[in-house]
C-alpha cells in the first residue's frame, strides 16, 4: 500500500522482490530475483538490474 502511494505521488521507488525457502533441506540455500531482460545471459541480466528492470 505505501509503495503504491509513493509511485502514485510520482516518487521513484525501485524495489527488488525475491523468493526463497526457510525450510532446511528444501532449497533453503537458493533465492532469485525476477528481471526483465532481452535474453538469458549474465550481461543482459546485469543490465536489467542496473537499469531498474526488475
Amino acid at each position: 500500500m505505501h509503495w503504491d502511494e509513493l509511485l502514485d505521488a510520482g516518487r521513484v521507488c525501485p524495489a527488488i522482490a525475491t523468493d526463497d525457502s526457510h525450510h532446511p533441506g528444501f532449497g533453503s540455500d537458493h533465492a532469485w530475483t525476477w528481471v526483465r531482460a532481452a535474453e538469458h545471459s549474465a550481461a543482459a541480466e546485469l543490465r536489467a538490474l542496473a537499469t531498474d528492470s526488475f
